[in-house]
Formats: structure tokens, sequence, C-alpha cells
């Protein structure tokens, strides 16, 4: 039983009903595994039932329990059906507002090392469900690629007014790899001629990573952006012409990002990424890492030091319309990228 301050009454008041203590507590064997809470979340969204939709499934299992088979949290996933599903395995006491957090990530398909959306929907299921008493302005998630800590602001960073929604979280993300150069002639065989494309300088485009391989493509304005049709026999015959195309047992392949420069406001961009997911084309509403990547390609041709913010909409064509901040800055040791973002809590449940 819950009162309107979501705490547990039935037993004098004493337990939030998603506080780490309820968790475990509510945590048991179950048909070989365990009941598991989870929470659904809309990531990079400015209200409800827009952004990238995200499952996170609070574990905890006793030091005596094996753990859980990864072939069970592919099923699970498999169950939301959303493009990843998070999975909390460990959390350490808060030290100083910073909470640090074991997790990991699945697509329907396979784990992957990291992702954005996910990254700041399991800092807001620490800071705001599990450990809701205590405050907490830092989660840092131990991913499979990466150490990301995921810092958590007021509003006023990035100018936004929510009422609603009174935190911005902000992740940052790794080191940059720009692995290669794609011929910008070879876009045709995705039936992108010259027209659609942004004017440059080079003749190529890049793939770049911060643990997620995205070709970074521009186009030349929003109304052909959101023209873009793609077809998925076309795009896998694309990607294994270039040997971007992997198992996820061997490697990741890569995805496509285009964007485009608002006409009127310059630190303004419009996004789309498609990728392929058990061998169909899907399209993302809200791509953190991708992103991340876009600002690591601006930030090069920048000089050194400058800072960069720029606010980028993505997810409009799929009726699911996402806003992610962007902002970093490029020094002679490296790159600092941060992406941000709201997120907006839709349900909660157990699984058995």
């Amino acid at each position: 039983t819950r009162d309107a301050s979501n705490t547990d009454v039935t037993n004098g008041g004493t337990e939030r009903t998603f506080g780490v203590v309820a968790w475990r507590r509510a945590s048991k064997a179950f048909g070989g595994c365990m009941e598991a809470k989870y929470v659904l979340l809309d990531v990079f969204a400015e209200e409800k039932y827009q952004g990238n939709q995200l499952a996170v499934v609070l574990l905890h299992q006793r030091q005596s329990q094996p753990p859980i088979p990864d072939e069970r949290l592919l099923h699970i996933a498999r169950e939301f059906n959303l493009a990843e599903t998070a999975f909390i395995t460990d959390i350490s006491p808060v030290v100083e507002g910073q909470a640090t957090v074991k997790a990991r990530i699945f697509t329907p398909e396979y784990e992957v090392p990291f992702a954005g959306h996910p990254s700041l929907g399991l800092a807001f299921t620490v800071a705001e469900k599990l450990l809701s008493d205590e405050r907490v302005n830092e989660v840092v998630l131990k991913l499979p690629h990466a150490t990301i800590p995921v810092t958590i602001l007021p509003q006023e960073h990035h100018g936004t007014a929510l009422q609603s929604v009174p935190s911005i979280y902000e992740m940052k993300q790794a080191q940059p790899e720009f692995q290669a150069e794609i011929p910008r002639v070879s876009l045709a065989a995705l039936g992108l001629d010259t027209s659609v494309l942004a004017s440059s300088t080079s003749d190529t485009h890049p793939i770049v990573s911060t643990g997620l391989p995205y070709l970074i493509v521009q186009v030349a304005s929003k109304e052909l952006l959101d023209a873009i049709q793609l077809d998925t026999t076309a795009v896998v015959a694309f990607l294994r012409s270039h040997n971007l195309l992997a198992s996820a047992t061997v490697a990741l392949t890569t995805s496509l990002f285009f964007y485009a420069q608002d006409l009127e406001d310059c630190n303004l961009y419009h996004a789309r990424m498609f990728c392929i997911e058990q061998n169909q084309l899907v399209e993302d509403a809200a791509t953190g890492s991708a992103n991340g990547c876009l600002l690591a390609w601006l930030l090069q041709s920048s000089e050194p030091g400058v800072l960069l913010r720029k606010t980028v909409s993505q997810g409009e064509q799929m009726g699911r319309p996402s806003r992610l901040f962007l902002q970093g800055t490029r020094e002679k040791d490296g790159y600092t990228l941060l992406v941000g973002g709201h997120v907006i809590p839709v349900g909660e449940g157990i699984l058995y």
C-alpha cells in the first residue's frame, strides 16, 4: 500500500517502494531466476510519450545465488522489445553525493558496451527511485565499454523551463575514435544524390565512435532530412560493401546518422539515426551516443579550447520528438563530450 508520497505504509510507512531496502527485500528466487522491479522511462523527452523509450530492470541477488545468465537478460530485453533495456546489477553506497552503479545494456538482439539514452535512464532510476531519500548529484555508471559519469543539473543550465521535470541529466562520453572515411559518392547506393548532401570541401564522410560507431552525414536542409527514405536491402548492401556490417558476437555494425543545421538558428540541429536490428532497418527516436559522435566531429574542426553548445531535435518523423543538449570542448589532451536531456517516468512494475 502506498500513500501520496509513494511511501509504503503497510508496515508503518518506513520503507519507500523503490528504495534500495525495499528493492532487496522484494527480490527473491522465482522460477530459477527472481522477481525484479522495473521502471519505464521516456528519455530526451519534453513530456510523457515523447523521446526514446527505456526499461530499467532492478536486479539484486544474494551472494549465494548464481549469476543470472546472459540469455535470460536477452529474453527480458526481447520481452520489452524496446531499442534498449538496461539492468542495474549493483549499487555502492553514496559518497559525497556520488553514487556508483554497475549496469548492463541489451538490445533485443545483443548486449551493447555503451548506449546514450540508457545511461541517462539508469542515472535517473538511481537518483529518483532507488536513492531518492539521499542527495545524489552524480551517478557513475560502470559499463562494459567505459565508466560514464552522469551529472544531475538544474534546468537553468541549458535554459529550459519544464515545470514537471526539475533536472537535466548530462553524461560525459568516452574519448572519440575517428575510425574511417567513407567516399561521398558512395552514398548514392543509399539513394542519396549530391543535391541532398550539404556542401562540403571534403569528398568523404567520417565514422566516429564513443563506444558505438556511426557514419556521420550532413544533409543540406531539414526538409531534405525529413524526406530521406532508406531501404533495408540497400542499407545492408552498402554496409557490407564497406565492411561495416558485423555480427554482434564479433563486432558492432555501423549505424547511419544524418543531421542538418537549422536555417534560422545556427546552434540548432535536426537529426535522424538508422540502424540494422534483427536484419531490419529501424529508426531511433533519440540517440545520445550518436549525438556525442556528432559533437566530437563538430569539435574536430573548431579551435582548441572553444566551447560548443548545441541543441539537437530528433524523432519528429517518428512521432516521438526528442531534445538533446550538447556541450563540449577540444583540448590538446582530448575531448570533453557532454550530452544531456530530460528523463520522464511513465510506469513501473515487477517481472516474474
